[in-house]
């Protein structure tokens, strides 16, 4: 039989009709673009929340939520939000200490100022090793004043002896004076004065209107006219001394 006749007889089966593959027209490439036009809008949205400024984030101790100020929160909310409390507990080693122990402890260990007493007059000894040489003018450190009546212990440029009070003055009893005058006498003994120098005074010169003296900017001893000088400290001894 012939083809013709088996197709006749329903014996052939009919061909099928293939399908075109998919066609890249404009339509198509619509739809592509379309996705990767959405892909695109997503990426951007990513990369704009991925920019914007982070915000804290809310504590859950009440001791954090104190102490952090949200920047999204209310100014009435902040108004309401409780204050970090200052740490109040007593530091190791001092929370019993009592400020009357204290002092007490500052004034076991805290060494009182030595007596100075400034030498009226020179005071030679010779070979006397116990005694303590010194000359008008210069400062002692006293160190014992009651073991003997009419005798002081003390110090002075590394030598210890005694000497008899009654050649010093303590510091505290000094007779301050100011000069008033300037005074550039060159005669032996005289000290020399520039106005408003600072003077000790030592001594009033018997049956004279002179007075030894310390002048302090130079450190040099001399007399000087009681008219040339302003006492300024211990007027009532000056007045004493002045007296006799």
């Amino acid at each position: 039989a012939t083809l013709e006749d088996q197709r006749q007889r329903g014996q052939v089966p009919k061909a099928k009709t293939l399908r075109p593959p998919a066609s890249t027209s404009s339509s198509g490439g619509s739809l592509v673009k379309a996705r990767s036009g959405g892909r695109s809008k997503t990426l951007e949205k990513q990369q704009r929340a991925a920019q914007r400024p982070t915000r804290p984030t809310r504590p859950t101790s009440p001791e954090a939520t104190s102490a952090l100020v949200y920047l999204d929160s209310d100014p009435a909310e902040e108004s309401a939000a409780p204050a970090v409390e200052m740490n109040r507990e007593p530091i190791d080693g001092f929370d019993a200490l009592d400020l009357a122990e204290l002092d007490e402890l500052l004034a076991e260990t805290t060494t009182p100022n030595a007596l100075q007493a400034r030498a009226l007059f020179d005071y030679k000894v010779g070979d006397r090793a116990d005694k303590l040489a010194f000359n008008k003018g210069e400062i002692i450190d006293v160190t014992d004043t009651t073991s003997a009546k009419s005798w002081w212990w003390g110090v002075l440029s590394g030598r210890t002896g005694k000497f008899p009070k009654t050649y010093v003055r303590p510091l505290d009893q000094e007779i301050a004076a100011t000069a008033i005058h300037t005074l550039l006498d060159a005669s032996p003994g005289h000290l020399r004065l520039l106005e408003n120098d600072r003077l000790v005074v030592l001594n009033k010169i018997a049956g004279s209107a002179w007075w030894e003296a310390v002048n302090i900017s130079s450190g040099l001893v001399g007399i000087v006219p009681r008219t040339y000088i302003e006492i300024t400290k211990n007027i009532e001894l000056f007045d004493e001394l002045d007296a006799e």
